[in-house]
């Protein structure tokens, strides 16, 4: 059985969640980093992280 890899949401590497020390929680969700410094870049501003870019659908004809 292969193991089961999740994408780190700063920088999208795979990660498998088993042999990784980075975790964080946010709203109810568990995410995996592959380095400390992902995982403090998420903490510090989630949402920009998990939030789709809006910029290029945002302009007014």
């Amino acid at each position: 059985m292969a193991n089961e890899t999740v994408l780190d949401p700063v920088c999208d590497m795979s990660i498998d969640p088993s042999k990784t020390a980075f975790v964080s929680d946010y709203e109810g969700m568990r995410y995996y980093f592959c380095s400390q410094r992902c995982k403090l870049r998420f903490d510090d501003d989630p949402v920009s992280f998990l939030e789709p870019d809006l910029t290029a659908t945002d302009a007014v004809d």
